[in-house]
């Protein structure tokens, strides 16, 4: 969980859930600015990379994920004092 961060960078990291483990997604960003996530192996039954409401400048490259969901924005609108999104790249 990546939350109230600022200037951060996951780099040349794997992350391996094994096959029994539950739904969880493994990195999960919110109300954070400036997060990198860059050659970066995730290997789960969920969300790789999950981002929430309150984040900008993030950005992910060379991520491979599986078997997965993969890279999820949103699950937004349940409630009323969601922080906007910006520059995802």
């Amino acid at each position: 969980m990546v939350f109230g961060t600022k200037n951060i960078t996951f780099h040349s990291i794997k992350i391996i859930a094994p096959e029994d483990s539950p739904y969880i997604d493994r990195i999960h960003i919110g109300h954070s600015s400036a997060v990198t996530i860059v050659d970066t192996n995730i290997e789960t039954r969920d969300d790789c990379v999950s981002i929430g409401d309150g984040i900008e400048q993030v950005t992910i490259t060379s991520v491979t994920c599986g078997p997965s969901h993969g890279i999820s924005i949103g699950s937004l609108g349940k409630y009323n004092i969601e922080l906007p999104m910006n520059d995802i790249l």
